[in-house]
């Protein structure tokens, strides 16, 4: 080839190239980036104090490329709020769609990674999170058959835990994720799993495993297309896939062969809207339906369980450092209840309860950068310019925890939710499950999981530390959420 035609096909492979990765002037400041790389080299293994260094250099909106893509960081709690109830902002980024959509397919899925709802965007997730929602809703989610499972899952616990505090100290955190699931997935698929199900222990162990590597964030957000080694990944993880899917498979196909065209679940309502889906381009449409179908299963089962549980984790690992806040407690549900068990009513006159419930959200952030955003368009993020398919991120770690708000946010202070008459205070900035049009859609149930499970174990039982077994302190391990150290805890039926 001609040197001066290859000098001008470089150079103009080149001006593509920077026009691609060029960001706009008044793009929020950050760090240097390498090409290709972006600023990954200023990330470490520990994604939030990464995060915390460089809002401390660069403000409470700062920007970075991680890879190719433009990310920008917000810290401040208004901000937050105006981005994330923008409709242009209610995007998944592209590789996290991409990737999500892969770590759970099979050969016979809809080829799209744009699934279900948590990941999706667009009409898919339009559509999916209407009917989620509306269908959930019929079948008793925020109703009274809601509380009545729930009640019914913290009375199996109560005696599979009394069971296991006779052989000694217990592995509280292991107890929790499938009584957790079971509270709505007799309102998915009606069934309910065994509290001691040796395949369900392993699903959950494996996906606790995936959401623990934390290290493939950084890899997937720079190098998406090393989605597609994740089906050839061996050991826990690759048996968890394969094992998760073929339960949502055979229960959708059980339901398939009991079908009768009456809606006694989730699954019968989303089959017969499949079967009366015949536009090509819905997301309920023959194949994608049936991908989309299994997906909103595989994630209400998996995504749904493991925040509430490692909360849950939490609030019985403080309760046992902190006897006298075990004590405060449990003479308030004792004085208030009485020997009833505690029901959603009760929420108003549990007030330090309830306090303690809402401060363990807040000090742990286990969503501590939440699930973050895409925009759709060019748009403004306070007062800098930033491009379409930007990934935003609200760091909810330093939103809950902001010392210009919050005083002593690291001292564990239930009664910052108590206000002068004894009351409970709810505080706007407490958004654990964000804010906006993508906020979290389970977090009524997740509410009412904590609640009900926290009460109703504390009015059974005192919870304490062996000293044969030392307690961790509750400092929160780093994943793709915040994890809970895994513990023993002595257990002893309450007096």
């Amino acid at each position: 080839m001609n040197p001066i035609i290859l000098f001008f096909f470089l150079s103009l492979i080149g001006w593509k190239l920077y026009q691609r990765w060029k960001l706009p002037k008044n793009f929020p400041p950050g760090p240097s980036s390498l090409p290709v790389l972006g600023a990954i080299h200023h990330l470490s293994d520990n994604l939030l104090n990464s995060f915390l260094e460089l809002r401390s250099k660069y403000g409470n909106i700062f920007g970075l490329r991680i890879g190719p893509t433009p990310t920008v960081v917000i810290s401040d709690f208004h901000t937050c709020v105006k981005v994330f109830k923008d409709a242009n902002f209610s995007a998944r980024p592209t590789y996290l769609t991409e990737v999500m959509g892969s770590v759970m397919s099979r050969p016979e899925d809809d080829p799209s990674p744009n699934r279900g709802v948590v990941f999706s965007s667009g009409r898919n997730w339009d559509e999916q999170r209407k009917f989620v929602l509306k269908t959930l809703s019929e079948f008793g989610v925020g109703k009274s058959r809601l509380e009545e499972t729930i009640t019914e899952q913290v009375e199996l616990l109560v005696k599979v835990l009394r069971k296991d505090s006779s052989k000694g100290l217990v592995h509280l955190g292991q107890r929790f994720s499938v009584s957790i699931v079971n509270s709505i997935w007799n309102i998915v698929t009606g069934s309910q799993f065994d509290l001691d199900d040796p395949l369900v222990h392993s699903i959950y162990q494996g996906i606790d495993k995936f959401i623990d590597s934390h290290r493939l964030i950084g890899v997937f957000m720079v190098f998406p297309w090393l989605r597609h080694i994740i089906n050839y990944l061996g050991g826990a993880l690759n048996k968890m896939k394969h094992d998760v899917r073929d339960m949502m498979k055979k229960i959708v196909y059980d339901h398939i062969m009991a079908t009768t065209g009456s809606e006694s679940d989730l699954v019968d309502a989303y089959l017969n809207k499949i079967e009366d889906t015949s536009d090509k381009k819905s997301s309920f449409f023959g194949r994608k339906g049936r991908t989309n179908l299994e997906q909103n299963m595989l994630e209400l089962f998996g995504a749904g369980a493991n925040p509430v549980s490692t909360t849950l984790s939490f609030c019985f690992l403080y309760l046992a450092k902190n006897p006298e806040i075990q004590k405060k407690i449990a003479n308030e549900i004792q004085e208030t209840v009485g020997s009833t068990r505690v029901t959603m009513e009760d929420v108003q006159r549990l007030p330090y309860t309830n306090a303690f419930i809402h401060e363990i959200m807040r000090i742990t952030a286990i969503n501590f950068i939440g699930t973050p955003h895409m925009n759709f368009k060019n748009a403004k993020i306070g007062d800098y310019d930033v491009p379409a398919g930007t990934t935003v991120f609200a760091f909810l770690y330093y939103i809950l925890n902001d010392p210009t708000y919050w005083k002593n946010p690291q001292e564990f202070q239930p009664e910052r939710f108590i206000d002068e008459s004894g009351n409970f205070a709810k505080d706007e900035r407490l958004i654990p499950f964000l804010v906006g049009r993508r906020q979290c859609l389970g977090m009524a149930l997740a509410q009412s999981e904590m609640f009900l499970f926290f009460t109703n174990l504390v009015r059974e039982f005192t919870f304490s530390e062996d000293k044969s077994c030392p307690l961790p302190e509750p400092t929160p391990t780093m994943g793709f959420v915040m994890g809970c150290p895994a513990y023993q805890i002595k257990i002893i039926d309450r007096d």
